[in-house]
């Protein structure tokens, strides 16, 4: 996914914690990506073209990683920990569902699955999500 569509994610989780800032969502949702910039140099604009700037972060290890910085969080308060826990999982599950992360590197690579390999799936894939997104934090 795109850091726009990240971001909009970010601002849909916020939806649901009223108490909360939503460019705090907005900012736990885009932490993963910090990974990113460790490949600025060879990082290319084509669909796919940061799958290798993923670090063991945006794996399923990543996921444990950020739910165990984010249980201490639950005792400074409950809501804090609670977006952050769950603005980080929904980053990981978005970049999980387009197939680049270990689980579903071999799901991807069957010839009758497009999991966001074409161009044209992959915009209705960023489209479709950050217009929920938006329309939920808009809305709700």
């Amino acid at each position: 996914m795109t850091t726009f569509t990240h971001a909009a994610v970010g601002l849909g989780v916020a939806s649901f914690f009223p108490g909360s800032s939503p460019w705090l969502a907005v900012g736990f949702s885009l932490l993963p990506d910090l990974d990113h910039l460790l490949f600025l140099k060879s990082m290319r604009l084509k669909v796919g073209g940061m799958q290798h700037a993923r670090t063991f972060m945006h794996e399923l290890l990543g996921t444990v990683v950020y739910t165990a910085i984010g249980l201490p969080m639950f005792l400074v308060s409950r809501e804090l920990g609670a977006l952050f826990v769950t603005c980080l999982l929904t980053h990981l599950f978005c970049d999980f569902i387009n197939g680049y992360s270990t689980p579903y590197k071999s799901i991807r690579d069957l010839p009758s699955v497009d999991m966001g390999k074409r161009l044209a799936t992959r915009i209705v894939q960023e489209i479709t999500l950050g217009a929920a997104c938006i329309w939920l934090f808009v809305t709700v």
